[in-house]
């Protein structure tokens, strides 16, 4: 930290962790196939649902603006599930899923 507690300062704020999702996965849905003048449907509903361990992780990085009674954070974070989505159209198919971006915060402190 840059500065004082008491009068406050800069500082650089990381962090990473990780973990498991357990739940379930399913796809409900119809195949469509679209040419000119043809559209081809699938003569059965896509219809999947099992069981599924997604493991998760996350991470950022970031500035603070700390004051006495308040911070103001900027950074970039990720979170990222591995193998969330069946992405697949006639067999099951796990794709991963992330978010990640720029970020704000403002936080206030309330009470002594």
């Amino acid at each position: 930290m840059i500065g004082d507690a008491a009068s406050g300062g800069i500082s650089l704020d990381w962090g990473v962790n990780g973990a498991v999702l357990f739940g379930r996965q399913s796809v409900h849905g119809y195949r469509q196939t679209n040419e000119p003048t043809i559209v081809y449907y699938t003569s059965h509903p896509l219809n999947r649902s099992k069981q599924v361990i997604v493991p998760n992780l996350r991470g950022f990085a970031g500035l603070s603006w700390r004051y006495p009674d308040a911070k103001i954070s900027m950074g970039y974070r990720a979170d990222m599930f591995f193998g969330a989505m069946d992405g697949g159209i006639d067999a099951a198919h796990r794709e991963n899923v992330g978010f990640y971006g720029l970020f704000a915060s403002v936080s206030i402190g309330l009470g002594g």
